[in-house]
């Protein structure tokens, strides 16, 4: 686990030597299996930061929201980055959203992040517990104790995760940890099928969706001043929640990610309709690295997918 004290302590100077304006962290949420996006000024607050298997939440997203409120970053921020948090940053300097002096890295190590649908309703039902990563079990203790395989109760975007160490970082809380992905059955299953009943699966998915825009929103990429799903001159896609327009929506959202999505999941954590957002992109990353050696989110100075030109690019698209 990390230590939360010391990430603390790091933040607590940061503050108190006005090296940074805000921490952008995780506090407890409102039951225990659950953990909030928190901003502290403050050094005497500091104490409220946590890390533990349920701080989710891609915490670039913030600087997201505050970009496009204020037209650019106010200050410089400390962030607690996870690998997909600190990948999200990267990428958002590779297209000079962001820059190295807006931000102070604070690395976290990721062991993974537990589903709370995954643990049952007996255990989220304990009015307070506490749950510890332990090699490859996850440990609850509260009212009871219960212990599970770290397989059956992890995120599967946690559990497919190559980078759960921050790529970039100011200061690294612990020791790195090495990822170990799991095979994408899923996706794998997915490229086996018939191009029909490939069709049919996605149809199936898109006909849940709702037209929230929670997973837009939550994306901590999708940062565009003005979004052509919500463009009216020209209107790209229409408004009405049927299967062709949502189809269109999430096939736009999936190419303009595409050798930009950092595979945090947090468009499918928010998604309320269990579209399976996630095997979508993460097919395009595949083909993205298969094609072009090309993994988003890694080095600030290396240029994007889409702004950069090798000839020995593969070009058997083009008549």
């Amino acid at each position: 686990m990390i230590d939360e004290g010391r990430m603390r302590e790091v933040a607590r100077d940061l503050l108190a030597s006005g090296e940074v304006d805000c921490v952008i962290g995780y506090a407890r949420g409102s039951v225990w299996y659950r953990a909030r996006p928190v901003a502290i000024s403050d050094p005497d607050k500091v104490d409220m930061l946590i890390f533990n298997p349920f701080c989710m939440q891609n915490l670039a997203t913030w600087l997201k929201f505050e970009m496009k409120e204020n037209g650019g970053l106010q200050g410089k921020y400390g962030v607690v980055a996870k690998g997909c948090t600190a990948r999200a940053l990267i990428q958002m300097m590779q297209e000079n959203g962001i820059s190295t002096d807006d931000v102070y890295t604070i690395g976290v190590p990721c062991p993974g992040m537990v589903d709370p649908r995954k643990l049952g309703d007996d255990v989220l039902a304990m009015e307070d517990a506490r749950v510890t990563l332990a090699g490859e079990r996850v440990v609850v203790e509260g009212e009871r104790r219960k212990v599970f395989s770290r397989d059956d109760v992890l995120h599967e975007t946690c559990l497919l995760c190559r980078y759960p160490t921050p790529p970039l970082y100011d200061v690294l809380i612990g020791e790195g940890i090495e990822g170990r992905p799991a095979e994408d059955k899923n996706l794998a299953h997915l490229e086996s099928l018939p191009a029909e009943e490939r069709a049919k699966y996605w149809e199936d998915a898109f006909s849940r969706c709702i037209r929230c825009y929670a997973c837009r929103n939550a994306c901590p990429l999708c940062y565009c001043d003005g979004c052509a799903l919500e463009c009216l001159d020209p209107q790209w896609v229409y408004r009405s929640v049927e299967v062709s327009e949502n189809t269109l929506y999430h096939l736009i959202r999936a190419y303009h990610l595409t050798g930009r999505c950092v595979e945090c999941g947090s468009c499918e954590f928010s998604c309320p309709a269990d579209v399976p957002l996630m095997e979508l992109n993460r097919k395009m990353a595949r083909d993205v690295e298969r094609m072009f050696n090309y993994v988003p989110g890694m080095d600030p100075k290396a240029k994007p997918l889409l702004g950069a030109y090798d000839p020995r690019d593969p070009e058997g698209f083009i008549l």
